[in-house]
């Protein structure tokens, strides 16, 4: 993303703001960094096996750059 953090030279850079993560239902700790989205999972995961990750987040556009951008009337994501 072109956050502030990643991007400093941007006029208007992105945002983005976790609300919360949740792992199969569960609260999951995460950390954000620069544009690294890390999740801790707390069991050992098994071939195969699934588990189901929801985000509930928001986001806000860059102005004029090259992708994740938006540009007049137009929105690359």
């Amino acid at each position: 993303m072109f956050t502030k953090a990643v991007s400093p030279e941007l006029e208007q850079p992105s945002t983005v703001a976790f609300h919360n993560i949740t792992i199969d239902g569960k609260t999951a700790t995460y950390t954000l960094e620069k544009d690294t989205l890390n999740i801790q999972i707390h069991e050992k995961l098994t071939l195969k096996q699934e588990m189901k990750v929801h985000f509930s987040y928001e986001f806000t556009l860059p102005d004029e750059c090259f992708r994740f951008t938006k540009s007049n009337n137009n929105y690359i994501l």
